[in-house]
Parts: structure tokens; C-alpha cells; sequence
């Protein structure tokens, strides 16, 4: 009695480290600048109306509503609030994987995999972007939990949640809609839970998404007037590549050789390969409850892939790193299981080392580090020119320099904009780089604050 009750207690403490870690690497930028998906995220969930919301969310995202509910809730829009809804959906993401596969795979397997999301640098920079991802994941995640617990033992408290989860995702999330399907095909094939409550539970979730076809209808056409769809996501080796790289080693992919992202994706596919051999041999003495985790999880990620691949035929290209993150966790399981199964406590130890290293480097060098450049600072050469009108391309200006009132007008560079017409004095602060079009046709003198571009308009 007494030796489980220490051992649960060493599992609970290296969890708490885990955690520990994950809020260290998430926490020491919190505060810095915004990116411009942070300032987009902002406008949207600053709406003072549920009218001028829908109407924000139509002409300039990508995304369904939830993540700018959850910002706009928050008690103040500095920046380091609005990440907060980010930062611990990423703080929790190690904890429900741990919970998620301990029963299953074993508590080793589980903290490992649990660091591994912890630490993952591409994770942790997408735990301080203010926009859905870390909350679908998360969310997805959940579901994936129920899932498998449904397997053991089936409870309709259970079903519910697994359809809340899914709901929630798919509300912060598109792209969760595939690996909903993608979790339920791998269930369906495995044939635990029953095959006809997954189906129904899976489309409770997709149903969940009717009431809201009008705004997504209402977001198309807004496409090529005042937005885009993603750009340069469509499925191809190069894609799989920098999605791989970046992923497993931070968003840039660990190098910025092409060659060497080459090299990342051979030896990430020839560690899967091993990691692969390595669980087949031996697979019948495997216990059944670790067999159906793996297929589920290895089965979901396989499906979510294809899923993404498959989108781009209907024309929507989201076949890149910023919107798989949710394969992260069940191939940071899959990875620690197949480890756990050949090698002993010290290789263990070993590479837990290792990825707390990862952890607490990325740390140090995101701490006081800013990214951005400051839109701040442009205030007072824009006040010096008395502006009447202030225009910009950038939703990073208008939080910046919101104290001039400036409108926002030709986002991404689409169409003439109002330079020609605005009251005079008037002044454009644009962003250089703001991609999808030219430059703005201006009649006055520009200077240059990189990357932006000032131009008082005669």
C-alpha cells in the first residue's frame, strides 16, 4: 500500500514540474508586443455590439466566433490579457494528455509525452498568439480523452462531454472539423466504442455547426474584398517538409536551409519508421488498452493529414503548421510510448533531460525578447503631422495609435483605398509587410520607419 502511494506521489510531483515548465515557457513573453493576428484577434473582440462583431468577424477572419468571445471577456485588452485564453489552453494541454493516456500507455509514457508538449517551441509560440488554436487543441484533446475512456467503459455523462468538446472546437476552429471526423473514422476502425454512438456523437458535433452556416456563408463573401483565404497552404512534399520541421523544432523549422529542413524531415520520418518497429515487435504482448490507444491516436493523425491534404480540392488550403498543431500531443504520445517500450529508466531520464533543456532554453531566450517592431513609437512623428484622418492597412495600428482614431482601409492591399479622398490633413501608416496586393498609390511624401511606411497625403 505504501509503495503505490509514494509512487503516485512521484508521478503527481513530476507532473507539477511539467506544468511548472509549460507556464515558465509560456509565460515570460506574455506581455510583448502584438503580431498582427494578435491585433486582428483584438479588433474582432473589441466590438462594441453583437452587430459590429458578426460584422468585423465576416470581413476580416478566418475563423468562427468563440476565441474573440473568450478575448473579449477578459478584463482588459492589453496584450498580455489577451493571450491569456492562449496561454492556458497551452499550460493545460500536458496535463489532459498525461491524464489522457497514463491509464493506458503507462505513467512514463504519459510525463514524457506531457513534456514533450510542454516544451515544444512551436507550441509554446502558438500558447502567445491571441488567436484559436491552443483552445481547439485543447478542446480536441478533451474529446480524444472521453473517446478513449468510452472504450473502457461506456457513460453517457461521457458522450455529452465529448460532444461539448467537439462543439467547442469546431467553434474555435474550423480545421477541427476534420480531425473530429478524423478521431471517429480511427474509432470506427477499431471498433471500440460502440460504432453506432460514435457516429452519433460525431454528428451531434457537426450538427452543432449548422446554426452558424449563415456567417460562414456571410465570411466567403467577404474573401478578395476585404480578406483572403490562407495563403501558400496547399499540400505538396515542400509543405509536408516545412510542416514537419516546424512543428518538431520551432517556426522556423530548426533551420533556415532548405536543405537541411530536407535532412529534419528524412530523419523525422526515419525515427517514426524505428519507433514503428520498435512497438510492432512484440504487439500481441501488448496490453489490449495500449493497442486501441495507439491505433486511436496513431489512426487520428494519419486521417487529420489526409483530411487537410484533401481540403484543397474544394479549395481551401490549410495544409500547414499553423492549423495541425492538434496532431502534436497524440504524436508526442505515440513517440514516448514507443520509448518507453525498448528503453530503460536511465535513457529515460535522459531524454527527459533533454526536452527540459529545450524548455528552459526557449524560455531564456524568449524572456524580455521582442519580436515585433513598435507601432508605439511611430505616435509621434504621426502627431506632429496634425492629422485630420489617419488610414493604415495594419490592425496592429489601429491598437497602437487608436487615440487618433485611425481606419483601417485597405486591408491586405485590396483595392485603391481611400488615400485620394480622406479629409486632408491626412496621414497613411502602413505596414510594408501586409501581403496580397501593391502598394498603396499615394500622392505625397513617404518615409520609411521599418517595416513601415508613412506618407503624409497633401
Amino acid at each position: 500500500m505504501i509503495r503505490p502511494v509514494a509512487q503516485r506521489s512521484r508521478v503527481a510531483l513530476w507532473l507539477a514540474g511539467v506544468i511548472g515548465l509549460a507556464v515558465a515557457a509560456r509565460c515570460t513573453d506574455l506581455g510583448a508586443r502584438l503580431t498582427m493576428d494578435d491585433a486582428y484577434t483584438w479588433l474582432t473582440a473589441s466590438s462594441p455590439n453583437v452587430h459590429v462583431f458578426l460584422a468585423r468577424l465576416a470581413a476580416n477572419e478566418n475563423s468562427p466566433p468563440l476565441i474573440y468571445l473568450l478575448v473579449g471577456a477578459m478584463p482588459s485588452f492589453a496584450p498580455a490579457w489577451l493571450r491569456v485564453p492562449s496561454v492556458t489552453a497551452g499550460v493545460l494541454l500536458p496535463a489532459v494528455l498525461f491524464a489522457c493516456v497514463r491509464p493506458r500507455l503507462g505513467a512514463r509514457a504519459a510525463l514524457l509525452g506531457a513534456l514533450g508538449v510542454a516544451v515544444a517551441p512551436y507550441m509554446v509560440t502558438y500558447s502567445n498568439l491571441a488567436r484559436g488554436f491552443m483552445p481547439a487543441d485543447l478542446a480536441l484533446l478533451f474529446m480524444l480523452w472521453c473517446l478513449l475512456a468510452q472504450a473502457d467503459d461506456e457513460r453517457p455523462w461521457r458522450w455529452a462531454a465529448f460532444v461539448l468538446a467537439g462543439a467547442v472546437a469546431v467553434y474555435t476552429e474550423y480545421g477541427s472539423v476534420v480531425f473530429v471526423v478524423a478521431a471517429a473514422l480511427a474509432a470506427l476502425w477499431i471498433g471500440r466504442p460502440r460504432r453506432g454512438a460514435v457516429v452519433v456523437a460525431t454528428a451531434a458535433v457537426l450538427l452543432a455547426l449548422v446554426p452558424w452556416i449563415p456567417e460562414i456563408v456571410r465570411g466567403e463573401q467577404a474573401v478578395g474584398h476585404t480578406k483572403f483565404n490562407p495563403l501558400d497552404a496547399s499540400p505538396s512534399l515542400t509543405a509536408l517538409r516545412d510542416l514537419v520541421g516546424a512543428l518538431a523544432f520551432g517556426e522556423n523549422g530548426g533551420t533556415a536551409s532548405a536543405a537541411g529542413r530536407w535532412l529534419i524531415l528524412i530523419a523525422v520520418l526515419a525515427l517514426a519508421a524505428a519507433g514503428l518497429a520498435v512497438v510492432r515487435r512484440g504487439w500481441d504482448q501488448r496490453p489490449p488498452a495500449a493497442q486501441d490507444t495507439a491505433r486511436l491516436l496513431a489512426g487520428t493523425v494519419l486521417l487529420t493529414l489526409i483530411g487537410y491534404a484533401l481540403a484543397a480540392v474544394v479549395g481551401v488550403d490549410i495544409f500547414t503548421q499553423r492549423y495541425l498543431t492538434a496532431i502534436v500531443a497524440p504524436v508526442a504520445a505515440l513517440a514516448a510510448w514507443a520509448l518507453t517500450c525498448v528503453a530503460g529508466r536511465r535513457t529515460l531520464a535522459v531524454a527527459a533531460i533533454l526536452l527540459a533543456a529545450v524548455g528552459i532554453a526557449n524560455a531564456v531566450r524568449r524572456a524580455g525578447t521582442e519580436f515585433e517592431p513598435s507601432v508605439a513609437a511611430l505616435g509621434p512623428q504621426v502627431r506632429a503631422l496634425h492629422p485630420r484622418t489617419v488610414l493604415t492597412n495594419t490592425p496592429t495600428v489601429l491598437y497602437y495609435l487608436r487615440d487618433l482614431h485611425p481606419i483601417f482601409d485597405r486591408p491586405y492591399n485590396i483595392g485603391p483605398g481611400r488615400a485620394a479622398t480622406c479629409a486632408r490633413p491626412c496621414v497613411v501608416v502602413d505596414d510594408s509587410r501586409v501581403h496580397g496586393g501593391t502598394p498603396r498609390p499615394v500622392s505625397g511624401t513617404a518615409r520609411s520607419v521599418a517595416p513601415f511606411v508613412i506618407v503624409d497625403e497633401p
